[in-house]
């Protein structure tokens, strides 16, 4: 009787503990949350699951067609750039660099191997195609991708941007297909 009620007065212990701890841990993340107005309360980033199947249907349905599940991001250009979507200081998912993370992204395979962030490089695009007369610029950039994982960056075959003009209403979808390090852009 005398071992329960000490199993029962570290279990009380220790469940005080973690709700004392996740009380203060709550307390600092909605401080520091109401300090930042400027932050946006909608999310800057998903976790997307699909899933990819490759059949021919056309002219006459193939016997060979297999199907596998991916994972891509669905991020914001903003967001991702400003490291706001980084977890784990980096560690857990970053933007920047290749190595030191488990997933992440960098924007040397994107667009063009020209040196630069994924957003100056997609404005460099759109002033080349002719859609930024004069100064007009577009408001932020949803990216949809496959990222990284443990440094190895894998087969991307399809990123879509979702541009949004500066009054924040959509204005433009790119995709960018990839084959081989061969990257073609269409508008």
């Amino acid at each position: 009787m005398m071992i329960l009620s000490s199993w029962n007065a570290l279990d009380m212990g220790v469940t005080a503990f973690c709700v004392f701890l996740s009380a203060i841990l709550y307390n600092r993340r909605s401080a520091r949350t109401m300090d930042n107005c400027s932050r946006s309360i909608f999310p800057q980033g998903y976790l997307l699951h699909n899933q990819v199947t490759h059949a021919r249907l056309l002219p006459v349905e193939s016997a060979n067609a297999f199907t596998y599940p991916t994972v891509s991001l669905l991020v914001s250009l903003d967001a991702l750039e400003a490291h706001k979507l980084d977890l784990g200081w980096g560690w857990v998912f970053g933007y920047g660099g290749l190595w030191g993370r488990i997933t992440g992204l960098r924007p040397k395979p994107y667009l063009t191997q020209q040196p630069g962030s994924i957003r100056s490089k997609l404005e460099e695009l759109l002033l080349l195609r002719g859609f930024f007369s004069g100064k007009r610029r577009f408001k932020d950039a949803w990216m949809m991708t496959m990222p990284s994982f443990l440094g190895y960056e894998g087969i991307n075959p399809l990123t879509v941007y979702f541009c949004y003009d500066l009054e924040g209403e959509f204005w433009l979808t790119i995709l960018e297909v990839g084959q081989h390090k061969l990257v073609f852009s269409y508008l």
